[in-house]
């Protein structure tokens, strides 16, 4: 089998033409889903979500855009707890942190006043989520700021968030009892 020395116009000019064709075939094809997706898709969802919630939906829709993330949580995001022992220290800096933070429908709770005697940060929210250590923490940070929420959503991968509490626990975050506080203390 011989190989030509110089190849031919045809041929250079073939391969020019077929990755040209490739690239507007992939353009047309991202057109027409976002045609698609800004269009009749977002036509029919908000039809439906205006039927379903009415005015939340309205509410909803005039704070948060519609393909951006907002940088701050929406603030009709439904209320949650973060329990955080306030007699440990590394705890109670933890709380801290957040409260700095200023998060949005997210209240800092003392974990000595829970009535089911915690022994990790405990997340609760309105709706009846309850998690606890590294995913407490994951599921809190989504009420601080959207890179925040990024972070929370990664240590919520399966896998990862089980690893990072591995390792929470290794270097001393692992589980402890909160010093019971009475009357007197708070």
């Amino acid at each position: 089998m011989s190989v030509p020395r110089r190849p031919g116009r045809r041929m250079v000019s073939s391969r020019a033409r077929g990755a040209t064709q490739l690239d507007f075939r992939f353009a047309a094809a991202a057109a027409s889903c976002v045609a698609y997706g800004a269009g009749l898709a977002a036509w029919h969802e908000g039809t439906q979500l205006l039927s379903r919630y009415g005015r939340e939906w309205t509410d909803y829709r005039d704070q948060v855009r519609a393909w951006l993330p907002r940088i701050r949580p929406y603030p009709g995001l439904p209320p949650a707890d973060l329990h955080v022992a306030a007699t440990c220290e590394r705890c109670d800096a933890v709380g801290r942190w957040f409260v700095r933070r200023r998060p949005v429908s997210l209240r800092i709770q003392p974990a000595e006043r829970h009535p089911g005697g915690l022994r990790r940060m405990t997340y609760e929210r309105a709706d009846g989520l309850r998690t606890q250590g590294v995913a407490a923490f994951a599921h809190a940070a989504q009420h601080l700021h959207l890179g925040w929420a990024l972070l929370g959503w990664v240590l919520l991968l399966p896998g990862v968030g089980w690893f990072a509490q591995l390792c929470a626990d290794a270097f001393g975050a692992g589980p402890a009892r909160p010093r019971a506080t009475g009357p007197a203390e708070t």
